[in-house]
């Protein structure tokens, strides 16, 4: 026999009480509420019918009192149920979210367990290998062509990866070596350190910086060799003005006449700045007439 509609009520507000089944009440006071409802209105409108005798509208308006106050406490129920609802809900979904993370910590943790123990020694094997492939290559290329009808001995890693020597595949696309690749150090606690390529000496090291420190330069000078223009740089109508430049050629002085040179966009700035107008030097204009008062720097 299904218990009366309190009891169940305050089982659902329990601490054990399910979201389903606090759901499930939610629903059956809903209909309550409804069907207390439309047995009010009709009490209510025979407590104020003309046809009704007086003892049917008196005992419907008591009748209309009794229904009030029962819909006011169904209602007050319901809201009651519908704020514990709410509470089993949340509660569900941060279970959910609890398990959801205790389950992903674990796996993380597993895996970390087995990156630990084995990945040291999986990286330490590439690395043997990566060494034993270089000198390898080393050595079949000091042969060189050993004649007498002998092979060229081509790499070990292209003959056992089924690839040309010349690391291109068929569509003339590179091919990335193994020895390309970078091996860090497991233990990442001491800083970002390389098994591969293995570490070379400090003058080494000084020596590829300053190489590559020379091949900057190279190339900044190449770079500002394309950018130079041929410029005629004109001083303002001031007396006594003058004002040193920047050029290709040197920091030239410029008094109240003009002067064609070869600048850089940065030097061309500097000189608008000093209060010079510049301006492109016509195709292979050269020194003027001297009265003209340009004169090539």
């Amino acid at each position: 026999m299904a218990k009366p509609l309190d009891a169940r009520i305050a089982s659902a507000l329990s601490q054990d009480a399910r979201a389903a089944t606090v759901s499930d009440l939610i629903d059956e006071l809903a209909a309550q509420i409804d069907t207390t409802k439309a047995e009010h209105d009709r009490l209510d409108a025979i407590s104020k019918s003309a046809t009704a005798s007086e003892d049917e509208a008196e005992a419907a308006a008591d009748e209309v009192t009794k229904m009030a106050r029962r819909m006011v406490r169904l209602e007050a129920k319901r809201e009651q149920l519908r704020a514990r609802h709410a509470d089993l809900l949340a509660s569900d979904r941060r279970k959910a979210a609890t398990d959801r993370h205790t389950a992903a910590k674990a796996r993380r943790d597993e895996l970390a367990a087995d990156l630990r123990r084995e990945v040291p020694g999986l990286l330490d094997k590439l690395v043997e290998f990566f060494e034993r492939i270089e000198a390898s290559e080393a050595e079949c290329q000091g042969l060189g062509n050993p004649g007498y009808g002998l092979e060229v001995l081509e790499s070990a890693e292209a003959l056992a990866r089924g690839c040309a020597s010349h690391w291109r595949n068929g569509v003339g696309s590179p091919i990335m070596r193994l020895t390309q690749m970078r091996i860090p150090e497991f233990d990442a606690s001491t800083g970002a350190r390389n098994l591969w390529p293995v570490p070379h000496n400090p003058m080494a090291s000084v020596q590829q910086a300053e190489a590559a420190e020379r091949q900057r330069r190279h190339l900044e000078q190449e770079r500002r060799l394309a950018e130079t223009k041929t410029y005629r740089i004109t001083p303002p109508d001031t007396p006594g003005f003058q004002v040193f430049v920047e050029t290709q050629t040197g920091k030239k002085r410029v008094t109240s006449s003009s002067l064609i040179v070869r600048m850089t966009p940065t030097q061309v700035a500097a000189a608008r700045t000093a209060g010079l107008a510049v301006e492109i030097a016509p195709d292979g204009q050269t020194i003027g007439l001297p009265q003209s008062g340009a004169f090539l720097a």
